[in-house]
């Protein structure tokens, strides 16, 4: 019993003396706690950044919606730092596996190999035409064959000449009487002289009382037959070639020099050759001469390389392989960086540019400026700097990269989140493409009402996109978006109802960012998939009572084309405004819903004429309006009328063409601008002008100091209406191409030379 008391109390003690211990070291806790507490507050008052997660360059001080998307803003991570919002950072193990090699950009010099390819050909100037001096009949040919080498003052041929015999039986009778006429006895000398005869052939002929039957041919040059043009028997008028003789003693060798190497090979360039059929053995010598043209069936140019050739080693067709050195002119050093580092998307050529702070590695998209290529390499015109270093190896993994991150990347250069089933923007391409494939459905004429004011304020942006004002387009695009949100869907029913569902979602993603846009050019892009959603709600729905016309421009778009609604059929381009306000053509007329009479109804329609051709000739966009025409069986030309002998008539005005760069027509360079283009009859050929005044009245306003250019051709009378003319804009290549007007089976070309 003593001994459990005695444990008790030792028990007792040791937890009494430990809450002791407890409370003299922890006692102060709770003012530990309250500092902690405090300074957690300080932390508190730090100012806190928000962004948006689909927009991460989009940074507030307080909390709201984004401005873009209008999702909620959500607190800034810390780690990210001071990064720039359109960087992507990357981590050492990341690099790493995407095996990430970066480069310091520096200046070197612009200096390139350019590999080329030619072939030997004979000089130009030491080929010869050897001709019969003499007219007759071939009666022996001392060169019978291709290749035969002649020397200068070689009888080649013999000819059997009846006018001559017959001047020489002349000279025999002048002869007989040269003592009472001797001017006729030595007129009969000079002629036979004039036949080539020597003095001494002369003298033979009186001094033998023979005339000559076969009279030789005489090699002018010594060097190789190329071609013989005449056999034996064949008869000859005075002049006609016999042989072609050429002295392969200096040759020619001539490079193909493709466009892009243009700029390298320069007149005076040192090259060093091989020719295949003479192997270890290397030539050089200097670039005497470039084509001033482009063969526009190879697109090459030839450099000319002179070359003595006295052995005789070198022979034409000859391939030959040659190498030129060669630097830019006027540029000692250049910035230059890998080809591995460039990224290119066919129109933006980017680089990702690696930055290092204290928060670690990141990498910046940047857009620059390409110049030559130098093998492996790239000159950079702008957009970088010596000193900044850049990825070399690895661009694609950092690229994909910025694209999951949403950040700017190579085919999404404005950044945003990547497409994973909701859409909250998308670029201009993308948009661009917004259409809705739609079936024709009946709707109540409420519904009808209700889509009413989207044409009105469509009208109002397309006439302000026209006069290119951007104040009038952006109020009109904000009034565009009001009225497709206040459109009842209760009044849309069954088919109906899925359908404008998916054109209103296509309008409120067109038209989701009207408040940022900061310029012109970015209404008329949204302006595409706009359009493209109302042309196909005109289909489904018709809800209009007058026609409307589809109308489209090829160079919209960067070339690829866009189409656009309007109430009138006469074209106003809104992609372009002033620039090119007449550019495009009447794609479709959409029938209005009112209802025509039955007399209206039974009447056939007349076909419009085609009073419109445009085309693209390299980057020059060329439109043709040839509307004024009128009047029917008269003779004319290049779509204007004339009356007989009177080359206008009234209110005529000139067929205009438009060219939105320099181009040469007829080695005449024309400047860019729109120009007329009619005809002045006369009584067996017309004149056709060029001139830079295109809004003339023919009748009154004509004046010669305004012609560009002038032409001469035929006229013709037609059997047929005026209508049926047809101008085309027909590219030949990237450079040239050709305007053709055609009528009938008659056509008349002119050739277009792209600057």
């Amino acid at each position: 019993m003593k001994n459990i008391t005695k444990t008790i109390l030792v028990a007792v003690s040791t937890l009494l003396i430990g809450l002791l211990i407890g409370w003299l070291i922890f006692g102060n806790s709770n003012d530990t706690n309250n500092a902690e507490h405090d300074h957690s507050a300080a932390a508190v008052g730090v100012e806190t950044v928000w962004t948006c997660s689909m927009h991460p360059q989009i940074r507030q001080n307080e909390a709201g919606d984004c401005p873009i998307c209008g999702m909620d803003l959500i607190p800034l991570e810390e780690d990210a730092g001071n990064l720039d919002p359109n960087a992507i950072s990357m981590s050492p193990t990341a690099m790493q596996l995407a095996n990430v090699r970066t480069l310091i950009v520096g200046t070197n010099a612009a200096n390139k190999s350019v590999r080329l390819t030619g072939k030997v050909q004979a000089d130009e100037r030491q080929l010869f035409t050897q001709s019969s001096h003499i007219p007759g009949r071939v009666e022996k040919l001392n060169v019978n064959f291709t290749g035969d080498y002649v020397n200068k003052g070689q009888v080649i041929a013999y000819v059997y000449s009846p006018e001559l015999v017959t001047a020489q039986e002349e000279l025999l009778e002048a002869e007989k009487i040269k003592e009472k006429q001797p001017a006729l006895f030595s007129a009969a000398k000079e002629k036979l002289k004039n036949w080539k005869l020597t003095d001494a052939q002369v003298e033979k002929v009186v001094t033998s009382k023979k005339t000559i039957t076969e009279f030789p041919i005489v090699a002018n040059v010594s060097g190789y037959v190329t071609k013989k043009m005449v056999n034996l028997g064949d008869y000859l008028k005075a002049g006609q070639p016999i042989y072609e003789i050429a002295n392969l003693s200096k040759v020619w060798v001539l490079f193909d020099v493709y466009e892009s190497d243009l700029q390298w090979v320069k007149k005076g360039n040192e090259i060093s050759y091989t020719v295949k059929s003479l192997p270890g053995k290397t030539f050089t010598g200097k670039v005497t001469y470039i084509d001033p043209t482009i063969d526009p069936k190879t697109r090459v140019a030839k450099a000319r390389v002179e070359v003595a050739n006295k052995d005789l080693a070198l022979k034409p067709e000859m391939f030959a392989t040659g190498q030129i050195k060669s630097s830019q002119d006027g540029k000692d050093a250049t910035l230059t960086v890998p080809k591995s580092a460039v990224m290119w998307t066919g129109k933006r050529s980017v680089v990702y540019v690696m930055n290092q702070s204290s928060e670690g590695v990141s990498f910046m998209m940047r857009e620059v400026t390409l110049g030559p290529e130098l093998g492996e390499e790239y000159v950079i015109e702008s957009g970088l700097e010596a000193g900044e270093e850049i990825a070399v190896n690895g661009t694609f993994s950092i690229d994909a990269a910025a694209q999951l991150a949403g950040k700017p990347s190579m085919m999404n250069p404005a950044g945003g989140a990547v497409m994973t089933g909701h859409n909250h923007g998308g670029s201009s391409g993308q948009m661009a493409e917004m259409k809705v494939e739609v079936q024709k459905t009946a709707i109540d004429p409420q519904a009808k009402d209700a889509l009413k004011p989207i044409y009105t304020h469509y009208l109002k942006l397309k006439d302000a996109l026209v006069a290119s004002n951007f104040d009038q387009a952006k109020e009109a695009a904000n009034m565009l978006k009001k009225s497709v949100n206040n459109v009842n869907m209760a009044l849309f029913k069954g088919d109906a109802h899925n359908t404008w569902m998916a054109l209103s979602d296509n309008f409120k993603s067109s038209l989701e960012h009207t408040n940022h846009w900061s310029d012109i050019e970015a209404i008329r892009t949204a302006f595409i998939p706009i359009s493209n959603t109302l042309i196909s709600l005109t289909k489904a729905f018709n809800p209009n009572r007058e026609k409307i016309y589809v109308q489209y421009c090829p160079m919209a778009a960067n070339n690829t084309g866009a189409s656009w609604i309007s109430m009138e059929e006469q074209i106003r381009n809104p992609y372009f405004g002033d620039a090119m306000l007449t550019c495009g053509n009447v794609e479709e007329e959409l029938a209005g819903s009112a209802k025509a009479t039955p007399a209206e109804s039974d009447k056939p329609k007349p076909k419009s004429p085609k009073t419109s051709a445009m085309g693209n000739i390299g980057n020059t966009h060329i439109h043709i309006d040839y509307s004024s025409p009128s009047v029917r069986g008269r003779v004319i030309w290049g779509g204007l009328v004339a009356y007989d002998k009177v080359w206008s008539s009234g209110a005529h005005k000139a067929t205009t063409i438009d060219f939105s760069n320099d181009v040469t027509i007829n080695n005449t360079k024309v400047p860019a601008g729109k120009y007329g283009f009619f005809t002045i009859p006369g009584k067996d050929q017309w004149t056709i002008i060029l001139s830079k005044d295109w809004d003339m009245h023919l009748a009154d306003d004509y004046t010669q100091a305004n012609d560009l250019l002038r032409f001469k051709v035929k006229p013709t009378k037609l059997n047929e209406p005026v209508e049926s003319l047809k101008y085309e804009v027909i590219p030949s290549n990237d450079k040239s191409g050709v305007i053709k007007l055609s009528w009938s089976d008659l056509s008349v070309s002119f050739k277009v030379i792209n600057n």
